[in-house]
């Protein structure tokens, strides 16, 4: 089989209720599906798909008719992530399947940063270095921690960080930490502040820095 000599592993399935039965016993990254006039079976399965909570997420591309003209647009419609026409060139379909399985891949990628984003104590981000702070992406906890949802905030869309930054924190977030300090050994951008308040209870901010490897803060204070 075509996609089997490209090395894709491959399940032949027949279309219809045995093909969502086949996804329920053992999911897979990409269906591949064909829709000929006038049954649609590749229609009806890629909807029931769609509806089928456990395997909604597949995904799905739909071999058409090119007799008709509407099929791409039904199936597309349907629900289908992408579709290609019948009778079509072995090369494009290789090509397809493999752009369909890097797109699984990044959703996955994408869903384990989410999971990931939602069990970090505190809010993560990232952000222009502008004097709005302008947030490209922060996450829920920030809710939690200012009272503001992150959909506010995101691209300045009601409000811009620099706005509910406390006027006495001003100055700490402000500080862009270029004072001819050698890498590694400064507080860096915002930091000041937090360190010269561990410092009041006694305790420390360590800054652990390399090129490339990122920056790990660790806060340190006395016990008791």
């Amino acid at each position: 089989m075509l996609l089997g000599e490209a090395g894709h592993r491959v399940e032949k399935v027949a279309v219809g209720s045995s093909a969502l039965a086949a996804l329920e016993r053992a999911p897979v990254d990409l269906v591949l599906a064909e829709w000929e006039p006038p049954r649609q079976d590749g229609l009806a399965l890629t909807r029931a798909i769609r509806r089928h909570g456990p395997v909604a997420g597949t995904h799905v591309v739909v071999l058409t008719s090119s007799r008709g003209g509407t099929g791409a647009a039904e199936v597309l419609d349907a629900g289908a992530n992408d579709c290609l026409l019948d009778p079509f060139d072995p090369a494009e379909l290789i090509m397809r399947v493999q752009a369909g399985l890097r797109a699984v891949e990044l959703r996955a990628a994408e869903g384990r940063l989410s999971t990931l984003i939602a069990n970090v104590p505190g809010a993560i981000y990232r952000c222009a270095n502008d004097p709005d702070w302008t947030m490209e992406l922060i996450s829920d906890e920030i809710e939690r921690i200012s009272g503001y949802p992150a959909s506010e905030l995101v691209q300045n869309a009601c409000r811009s960080f620099a706005s509910v930054i406390h006027p006495d924190d001003h100055d700490y977030v402000a500080d862009d930490g270029t004072g001819g300090v050698e890498l590694g050994t400064g507080t860096g951008t915002g930091l000041r502040g937090l360190a010269d308040r561990l410092a009041a209870l006694g305790g420390r901010l360590e800054v652990e820095a390399a090129p490339g490897e990122g920056t790990l803060l660790r806060g340190v204070l006395p016990y008791g």
